[in-house]
C-alpha cells in the first residue's frame, strides 16, 4: 500500500466566539507556535503552515465554511479574510481511520495538545 498523502486546511475558533478577527488571531498564534517559526522542527508532532481566504479572490465561497464555525456572513463582509491553516499528513493508513483508529485518535491527541497550548496563553 502507498502513503496516502492528505493536504488538511482547517481552522478553529473558540467555543462561542463571534468575531472573526479574534478567531484569526487564534489561527495566527497556532501557525506561528506550529509552523517552522518555533524552532527545529524534528521535535515537532505537527507541523503546519497557513493561507489567507479573502473576499476579493474568493467571494462568498467561505461563507459556508465560517458558518460551521460560528461566524456569521456579516463578519465575513466586514473582515474579508479568515487565516486557515494547512498540514500535510502522510501517513498509509490515516485516511482509514476506520481501520486503524488508533492512529486517527494519534492524530486528534497531537492536534489538541497543540491548540490547548496555544488557547491556554
Amino acid at each position: 500500500m502507498l502513503p496516502d498523502i492528505n493536504i488538511v486546511c482547517m481552522a478553529f475558533n473558540r467555543k462561542g466566539n463571534r468575531d472573526l478577527e479574534k478567531m484569526n488571531g487564534m489561527n495566527e498564534a497556532i501557525y506561528h507556535a506550529s509552523s517552522y517559526e518555533s524552532g527545529p522542527l524534528y521535535g515537532d508532532e505537527w507541523i503546519t503552515s497557513h493561507t489567507e481566504l479573502t473576499k476579493e479572490v474568493y467571494g462568498g465561497a467561505p461563507r459556508n465554511f465560517l458558518d460551521r464555525l460560528g461566524i456569521a456572513p456579516r463578519e465575513w463582509d466586514r473582515v474579508g479574510t479568515v487565516y486557515v491553516l494547512r498540514s500535510c499528513v502522510m501517513h498509509p493508513w490515516i485516511a482509514q481511520h476506520t481501520t486503524y483508529p488508533e492512529r486517527w485518535l494519534s492524530y486528534m491527541e497531537i492536534m489538541k495538545k497543540e491548540i490547548a497550548g496555544i488557547v491556554s496563553k
